[in-house]
Parts: structure tokens; C-alpha cells; sequence
């Protein structure tokens, strides 16, 4: 029987070939969780500097900071071996939320809560959402816990 049908175990051989590509694809893409870790880190911390600081004397260390870490995510990214295919629409999403919060927290707060810990310490943490929640949705799908 099994000679009436070689394509058979052919075919059977392709699928676990492209069901293993598809696995080891989505373990590498994991990397990504690591970018929103540190970026969802880094970046609310110095915004919650930037915005307790009574004085401009912090603006120029923190901006250093978040420089920095901006040219390490963006290297570190330039040199991960994959690129997932759902990898642009998350990144672009993370990025557009964290922009509008970014900046709706910079702009209110500096101009009607300077130094104010109720607007700056919750805003921060807002920001760090669309990263943790990027993280999270990448361990998932790495693992494929769908």
C-alpha cells in the first residue's frame, strides 16, 4: 500500500520539516520580549525623573539615558537573526501607543503637574503598559500557547 502512495510520507516528512521551521521561527522571535522589557523600563523610569524633578539640572543625564538605551534596543535589534512575520504591525502598534501616552504625559504634566508624584508615577507606569503587554503576547506565541 504504502508503495501505491510515495508522496505520502513525502508530504508527511515536508509538514514536520515546516512544523519544526514554524517552531525554532517563533522560539527565536522571543527576542522581542526582551526589547520591551528593557525599552518598558528604561524609559518610564527616566519619565518619571524627567517629570518628579523640580529643576532642568536632570534633563540633559536623563535624556543621555534614554538616549543610550534607544542606540542599544535599535543595535540590538539590527542584529537579531529573525524577524517574525507579525513582527512590523506589533512593533508599529507598541511604539503608536507608547508615542500617544509618551506624549500626553510629557505635555499635561509639564505644563499642570510639574513634580506632582499623583500624575507622574501612574502616567510612567501607563507607558510601560503597550510594552508589557507586547512581552507578554510574545512569550505566548514564542512558546505557542496560542
Amino acid at each position: 500500500m504504502d508503495d501505491a502512495h510515495p508522496g505520502r510520507e513525502q508530504a508527511a516528512a515536508s509538514l514536520a520539516a515546516a512544523d519544526e521551521a514554524a517552531g525554532r521561527m517563533r522560539r527565536k522571535s522571543s527576542w522581542y520580549a526582551v526589547y520591551c522589557a528593557v525599552f518598558g523600563t528604561v524609559i518610564p523610569a527616566c519619565t518619571l525623573t524627567l517629570g518628579l524633578s523640580a529643576s532642568v539640572d536632570m534633563l540633559i543625564p536623563v535624556m543621555a539615558v534614554m538616549g543610550a538605551a534607544v542606540v542599544a534596543l535599535v543595535s540590538y535589534t539590527a542584529v537579531r537573526p529573525v524577524t517574525a512575520p507579525w513582527f512590523t504591525l506589533v512593533h508599529n502598534l507598541v511604539m503608536g501607543s507608547w508615542g500617544v501616552l509618551y506624549t500626553a504625559t510629557i505635555l499635561i504634566g509639564m505644563l499642570l503637574f510639574k513634580a506632582e508624584p499623583a500624575w507622574w508615577v501612574p502616567m510612567s507606569v501607563a507607558t510601560a503598559l503597550p510594552f508589557a503587554a507586547a512581552a507578554v503576547w510574545v512569550l505566548r506565541t514564542s512558546r505557542g500557547d496560542r
